[in-house]
């Protein structure tokens, strides 16, 4: 058995009941403590009889597909460093540490690596997800499996995936896209406050179903900067459970999610605006180029992955909005969440 094999099929877990959940378009499977991602309210008998069954074969045939998630004891094999193997990213610190690199082999898959979060590799077909944290905290690793690992794992399985914020108003999902720190995340949280369901923070994951866009939930968390946490006091509590803290913010497992939805608008947040309030402009052409900015993953661009893009941006051209929102420097994310709840009302009903 090939030494990438052997490091894939290991399967030293961390202590926990099986689970099953849903996420970016996938059905994820594991066996260990994961707050926020397998959900507290099943049962944990329930749980271990419904993947046993489904491990036995007695399950019916999965809609979505299936991603196995597997926590390993050791680094992946020295294979990756190879002729065959192709580096798709890193990124150092000014003294040559490793940050965090990306590695593709074409029987392997990928691999990705960051610092204080651990290995992990996405195998070729998508199927599987092997963890490897080096001792980091569940919810440190965990923010990394989910923020870049599982979205990774969903475009290999077809997806496309947005670096975007995303709410459930009614029927309708609208998605918040901006440069990390503009707010996106602030501003969904606080239209969940006021009765938006929450779906996604920070990479949300599209598909074509039909000739219409479908925005799916991430895992039930999110970051919330100091900040943020401050302007919210009591009202954070609404949201859900602190799992993590560190001094740039908290890691929350959310309350409640929504399921997947239809995408009806598009909101690009840009701050430093005149004036006192936000200006909503629609954005009637170069959508493609609009979206392609804030596509996720951008170091994967194999043809599957680009015929998906064009089908997904060009869905979302035909059949929903796109607005450019100018946000004064001094505008707050729950003054804002306001403004935003009424445009959706008028321009997406």
């Amino acid at each position: 058995m090939p030494a990438a094999d052997r490091w894939l099929g290991m399967g030293k877990a961390t202590h926990g009941s099986r689970w099953i959940a849903q996420a970016f378009g996938l059905e994820l499977r594991g066996r260990f403590r994961a707050p926020g991602l397998a959900d507290p309210r099943i049962d944990a008998a329930e749980n271990d009889l419904q993947a046993s069954a489904v491990a036995d074969g007695d399950a019916a045939p999965a809609r979505v597909p299936v991603v196995h998630v597997r926590v390993v004891g050791e680094q992946a094999p020295t294979d990756w460093c190879g002729p065959e193997s192709r580096r798709l990213l890193h990124w150092r610190f000014d003294d040559g540490r490793a940050v965090m690199s990306i590695d593709h082999h074409p029987d392997f898959g990928h691999r990705l690596f960051a610092i204080g979060q651990g290995e992990y590799v996405v195998s070729g077909d998508g199927s599987s997800v092997s963890c490897a944290p080096r001792g980091a905290e569940d919810w440190v690793w965990q923010r990394y499996l989910v923020g870049q690992v599982l979205p990774l794992a969903a475009v290999v399985n077809g997806y496309e995936v947005l670096h975007a914020s995303a709410v459930a108003i009614h029927d309708a999902g609208v998605a918040f896209v901006a440069d990390s720190g503009t707010g996106k995340t602030s501003l969904a949280l606080n239209m969940v406050l006021r009765g938006a369901r929450f779906l996604t923070d920070d990479v949300a994951a599209i598909s074509v179903r039909d000739d219409s866009v479908m925005v799916h939930p991430g895992p039930r968390l999110t970051n919330l900067r100091r900040e943020e946490d401050a302007r919210l006091g009591k009202r954070r509590a609404l949201l859900g459970e602190v799992i993590g803290s560190d001094a740039e913010g908290l890691r929350i497992a959310i309350h409640e999610s929504g399921q997947s939805v239809p995408l009806r608008a598009v909101y690009f947040l840009e701050r430093g605006a005149d004036g006192a309030r936000p200006r909503f402009a629609e954005l009637r052409d170069r959508h493609f180029q609009c979206l392609g900015r804030f596509s996720f993953t951008r170091y994967l661009s194999t043809p599957d992955r680009l015929r998906n893009q064009l089908d997904a941006f060009g869905a979302i051209s035909d059949g929903g909005r796109l607005f450019r929102v100018s946000i004064p420097t001094s505008m707050g994310a729950a003054e804002l969440g306001a403004h935003v709840e009424r445009h959706v009302a008028d321009e997406c009903a």
